[in-house]
């Protein structure tokens, strides 16, 4: 059984030379793939080299259960959509991945209580609705994922507990080829590469299952590995697998080492890929390879496992590594040098640093550009590259920056940043930085003045930069600066930092224009902003932001619950792994709050600015330390980080990071940079007075107190408890109308009471005091509510004094029933929700009308 590409049904043969990964695993009659998260597609860089090397994708996080079904019946396929849908683009196919998975359960089902009966059928249900939802789209289905220990006995999981053994894997499987019988399902593990226990485990119970009828196709084996501690046995093994007469498959390949890697571990770890892709090219039944990515830019390893990573076969500027030589080996390639060209290759002249010289960014360079809608170091024109097969091609958004950062050794004793262009007159200026100073110049030289000649489309054209005049500083860092809203596109290729005349005389337009030199040593003061910036509102993120999230699936148009504070969407972020929620926007310094309001279950969260322009990260301090209250999941509570306190830096960023291994899910809503400090205040919920109908009972006075909720959420209970002598309300506020008409009806009992209504006073938190109008007294005339105090700058805390009404003497009717309380909940909506119970000597239901009046 071997995968047999369109291409090779065709009569395709693979060049061995300079051929793409997937062309030569084609020359052997296998697929390569490699997995990737919503965040990885969206890198037009990443998006270009998986199209181009791979045959097939795994969507790292947006098929499991968590992200599909996180309430029970409720499906989102937004996030696995999106994936499947890059990969027609690109003419991948997909493997599904996973179904059945004790880990990215949503609470409902890791939490739940269930029987076998319950838990058969929601696994049969979400089976179902989502194989059903992808019939005849993928590949592979990761039917059931890591289920056994490394004894080899069940993992303790939600599911083996319930069943007491494995008996929910032949349910899971049933379901999905119910569901699609013509895609391969999978059984998938790790540490199942080489002959053991836990590998034992995996063939007694695949055969067992087989013998069974159980509709597996194949057995997955993950080879998450460990550079230099490979197995001998792992051709024997898939071997001992296929025999049952599934076909086997290595799923999520990477071999990660501490880092950084020597050069020893290097070269091991190009053998170990290559050992690892020739067991699978050499065992009959073994259908493919998918990596688990293929850049170390988003490798999962590093915040799994501290110290180790590198784990890749392209680094995290996407340069190949020793690794991707090893599979090229095994799959019967030439690995070709690190850096190609065109044509003669280019000798590199003496005093040159270059930071793309055709081949990508040279080793040591990265893009830590900003507001970038497209960056890609390997285009491959028009115009045709200078130097090289690519040039490097950048569409900044809404003065955006194309940021290159490379090392001081590169700067150090050089003079010029030179580079070719093409644009269609683009409208940009040069800056240089020095992070490890914190320091970056004010002088801008435009392109203008540092090009020779017009900037078009269609060519080329030269510009020089001399930066001798600056200082010195141990430059790292040059940046194009866009000056508009607009989207600029420009391209650059032969990028090279030399030594050079200490002069900045340059050509712009046949004319001679001499930069004049201007050296400064201090950063200026930073903005003073007089307007408020959003950075989120309800739906999608404000101008000029981009999600710079790790780790995370988010979701921008999320519906709730918690209901929205502004909008009709909040954001929903579920963090893997210590992953973070990140937001990069244009410098922000200056603002004095970053506002927004947050729930959690868990608030295990930190957040944490960086000024990336300079490197600069501040700290990371706890998320409640700047939020009003306990953080709950079940409404939004109001946060605040004073920018200022932070530190005086030119904030461009900000980040909520999980400190959870697994996952943790966090909402935001109302996300916005305050100007001036002087937050809108938060809107309170006022009540008007309780009036009974006059043959029924009067309510004695205003002894009822004021609550609500300062952050806007808009619920309350009342209780409304009505004894033969008097009325009392707990929870509700003193000024509210409720109708009272009881269900039953008997004999009325008339009582004499004589009350007296005491003065009282109320405390309030997140409101000034509001203006109030006068309350009628029971005997007649009326009171007016005052404040006994107004809050002092930065507080909002006041308090409300009700003077008390004269003593009266009221005669009231009641009506008696029942002896049971019962609760009836109101709702009014765009107004509260009331639960109001009326208790007269015994007790009567009652359906009460409640006006809410916002101030």
């Amino acid at each position: 059984m071997r995968f047999v590409p369109l291409a090779l049904a065709a009569g395709f043969v693979a060049s061995v030379a300079g051929a793409t990964l997937k062309s030569l695993a084609e020359s052997k009659g296998i697929y390569i793939g490699a997995a990737a998260d919503n965040g990885e597609i969206a890198d037009p860089t990443f998006a270009r080299i998986i199209g181009q090397e791979f045959h097939s994708t795994t969507p790292g996080n947006s098929m499991k259960w968590d992200a599909i079904e996180p309430s029970p019946g409720v499906f989102n396929y937004k996030g696995g959509d999106e994936i499947l849908n890059f990969a027609v683009s690109k003419g991948m196919t997909v493997r599904g991945h996973t179904l059945v998975w004790h880990s990215q359960l949503p609470s409902w089902v890791s939490e739940g209580t269930w029987t076998k009966e319950t838990l058969t059928a929601a696994i049969e249900n979400h089976v179902t609705n989502v194989v059903t939802h992808y019939k005849g789209k993928l590949l592979h289905w990761d039917v059931v994922n890591e289920i056994f220990n490394e004894d080899g006995t069940l993992r303790d999981s939600v599911f083996s507990r319930t069943f007491g053994n494995a008996d929910f894997v032949p349910i899971a499987f049933r379901a999905a080829r119910a569901a699609d019988p013509d895609v391969k399902l999978y059984i998938n593990d790790y540490n199942v590469e080489f002959i053991g226990p836990k590998s034992d485990a995996m063939y007694t119970y695949v055969k067992q299952w087989l013998a069974e009828g159980v509709p597996i196709d194949g057995i997955g084996a993950q080879a998450h590995l460990v550079v230099g501690l490979l197995g001998d046995t792992f051709h024997e093994n898939l071997a001992r697998f296929t025999s049952l007469g599934v076909e086997t498959a290595l799923t999520e390949l990477d071999i990660r080492g501490n880092t950084p890697l020597s050069a020893a571990d290097s070269q091991q770890q190009k053998d170990d890929y290559e050992y690892s892709m020739r067991a699978c090219v050499e065992t009959d039944g073994c259908v493919g390879v998918t990596i688990w990515g293929f850049t170390d830019r988003y490798s999962w390893v590093p915040t799994t496992f501290p110290g180790e990573g590198d784990a890749l076969p392209w680094d995290k500027n996407f340069q190949r590594k020793p690794a991707h030589d090893g599979i090229v080996l095994a799959l019967g390639g030439t690995p070709e040098p690190t850096s190609t060209t065109t044509g003669t290759p280019t000798p590199t002249p003496t005093g040159r640093a270059y930071v793309h010289a055709g081949s990508g960014l040279e080793p040591g360079w990265q893009n830590w550009s900003w507001n970038m809608n497209e960056f890609t170091a390997f285009y491959d024109g028009p115009p045709t590259p200078v130097v090289g097969e690519y040039s490097l091609k950048a569409v900044t958004g809404e003065y955006g920056g194309l940021n290159l950062k490379g090392t001081e050794a590169a700067f150090k004793g050089k003079a010029t940043f030179n580079f070719n262009i093409a644009g269609n007159n683009p409208d940009f200026s040069v800056r240089f930085e020095a992070s490890a100073e914190k320091y970056q110049t004010t002088e801008l030289q435009h392109l203008r003045t540092v090009c020779d000649g017009t900037i078009t489309t269609d060519k080329f054209t030269s510009c020089k930069v001399d930066f001798t005049h600056l200082g010195d500083h141990a430059w790292d860092i040059v940046a194009l600066m866009s000056h508009t809203a607009a989207n600029q596109t420009i391209i650059l290729s032969d990028v090279y930092v030399a030594e050079g005349a200490s002069q900045a005389t340059t050509t712009s337009g046949g004319s001679t224009a001499t930069t004049t030199a201007v050296t400064t040593t201090t950063r200026g003061p930073l903005p003073t902003p007089t307007a408020d910036r959003s950075v989120y509102e309800g739906g999608s993120l404000g101008l000029g932001w981009q999600n710079w999230s790790w780790d995370t699936v988010v979701d921008f148009a999320y519906p709730g619950p918690p209901a929205p504070v502004v909008g009709s969407s909040i954001i929903q972020a579920t963090a893997t792994n210590y992953g973070g929620l990140s937001f990069r926007g244009n410098a922000f310094g200056g603002y004095k709050y970053l506002v927004f309001s947050v729930a959690a279950a868990n608030p295990n969260w930190s957040v944490r600015m960086e000024d990336v322009a300079t490197a600069f990260e501040g700290s990371i301090v706890k998320l409640e330390t700047f939020c009003e209250g306990t953080i709950t999941i079940d409404k939004f509570t109001h946060c605040k980080v004073d920018l200022l306190a932070a530190g005086d830096q030119n904030w461009d960023r900000f980040s909520f990071m999980s400190h959870v291994v697994g996952d943790q899910v966090i909402y935001l809503s109302n996300i916005y940079l305050s100007a001036d400090g002087d937050l809108p205040e938060p809107q309170c919920t006022l009540f008007q007075t309780v009036t009974l109908p006059a043959e029924t009972f009067t309510v004695p006075g205003p002894v009822y107190t004021v609550t609500y909720d300062p952050e806007e959420t808009c619920s309350f209970d009342a209780t409304v408890t009505l004894p033969a002598e008097t009325i009392t309300v707990s929870g509700a506020p003193s000024y509210v109308t409720i109708t009272v008409a009881p269900d039953v009806t008997t004999t009325p009992t008339t009582t004499t009471t004589t009350t007296t209504t005491p003065r009282t006073t109320t405390t309030t938190t997140g409101c000034a005091c509001p203006t109030f109008t006068s309350v009628p007294c029971p005997g007649g005339g009326s009171v007016v509510p005052r404040c006994l105090s107004t809050p002092q700058p930065g507080s909002s805390i006041c308090q409300i004094q009700t003077p008390a009404c004269p003593s009266v003497t009221t005669t009231t009717t009641t009506t008696t029933t029942r002896t049971s309380t019962t609760t009836t909940p109101l709702t009014t909506p765009g107004q509260c929700t009331a639960t109001v119970t009326r208790t007269v000597d015994q007790t009567v239901t009652v359906t009460p009308t409640v006006t809410v009046t916002r101030r």
